[in-house]
C-alpha cells in the first residue's frame, strides 16, 4: 500500500490551528512556522532557510502558504492616531465611520506596503516549488468590537500596539475592520494571479450573512480557532489530493 505523502504548509501564526487539527485528526502535515525560524527573510547562500527546508520537504506535490495574513490587523484592528475611513469600491453601501474619509488608493498602498517583505517570500516559494503554491485566504474578521476590546489586553500585539502608541487602544468598528480584510484579500488575489499562484478564499460557511467570522471559529482578535483550521486543513486535502490526479493521468 502507497503511502500518502505529508501536507506542507508554510506561514505565520494561522499555521498553528491548521497543525491542531491535523494533529487531532492525525493528518501527515509538515507545518513550517516562520516565527519560529531563527533567519526567516535570508540564508548564507541567499536563500531563506525555510524555502530550502519547505522545497526539500515537499516532493512534486503543492506547497500550501499562509504567509503573512494579518496587515489589515496592523493597520486597524485598533483605531489609528489619525482615525480614518474609506469607501471600499466592490462595497461602496458599507457604512463610514464618522471621522476623515481618505482614498481607497492611499489605504491600497498603506497595505501593501505592509505586506511586501511577505508577498516576496510567497514569490520566492512561487519561483522555486515544483508542484506549485496554493495559498489559502487569510480568516474573516470578527464583528463584535466589545469582545474583541475585552479579549485584546492579552495580546502581545496589543501591548505592541500600546507601546507604539499609547493612546489606541480602542477598537476600530467592525466595518472599517471588514473593508481593511477585504482590501487586503484582494491585494492577494491580484498579487496571485500574476504570480501563477492558486487563491483559495476562506471556507465559506465560516462567514455569516455579512461576511463577518462566526462565533464557532472564533479564538480571539486576530485568530480563527482549531475548528478553523481543520476546514482549511480540508481545502488542503481535496488541492493536493486533486493536483495527485493530475500527475498520475
Amino acid at each position: 500500500m502507497t503511502s500518502v505523502p505529508p501536507l506542507v504548509c508554510v506561514g505565520h501564526s494561522h499555521v498553528r490551528c491548521v497543525a491542531r487539527a491535523a494533529q487531532a485528526r492525525g493528518v501527515p502535515l509538515i507545518a513550517i512556522d516562520l516565527w519560529k525560524q531563527r533567519d526567516p527573510i535570508a540564508g548564507p547562500d541567499d536563500r531563506p532557510g525555510w524555502l530550502s527546508a519547505t522545497l526539500a520537504r515537499c516532493g512534486d506535490g503543492p506547497v500550501f502558504s499562509l504567509i503573512g495574513g494579518a496587515f489589515h490587523h496592523t493597520l486597524g484592528l485598533l483605531v489609528h492616531p489619525r482615525p480614518f475611513d474609506f469607501v471600499l469600491p466592490s462595497a461602496p453601501e458599507l457604512p463610514l465611520d464618522d471621522v476623515e474619509i481618505v482614498p481607497v488608493d492611499g489605504v491600497d498602498a498603506a497595505l501593501t506596503a505592509l505586506m511586501e517583505p511577505y508577498l516576496k517570500m510567497m514569490e520566492a516559494l512561487a519561483q522555486t516549488a515544483p508542484g506549485g503554491v496554493v495559498h489559502l485566504e487569510p480568516p474573516p474578521v470578527y464583528a463584535d468590537e466589545g469582545r474583541l476590546a475585552l479579549d485584546s489586553p492579552a495580546l502581545p500585539i496589543y501591548q505592541e500596539y500600546q507601546a507604539a502608541h499609547r493612546h489606541r487602544v480602542k477598537v476600530s468598528s467592525r466595518y472599517l475592520r471588514y473593508k481593511l480584510w477585504r482590501l487586503h484579500s484582494q491585494i492577494l488575489m491580484e498579487f496571485c494571479h500574476r504570480h501563477g499562484i492558486e487563491f483559495v478564499p476562506h471556507p465559506p460557511m465560516t462567514a455569516d450573512s455579512q461576511g463577518f467570522l462566526e462565533e464557532a471559529y472564533y479564538l480571539e482578535p486576530m485568530h480563527a480557532n482549531d475548528a478553523y483550521g481543520d476546514l482549511v486543513l480540508r481545502q488542503m486535502e481535496e488541492r493536493a489530493a486533486a493536483a495527485a490526479t493530475t500527475r498520475h493521468v
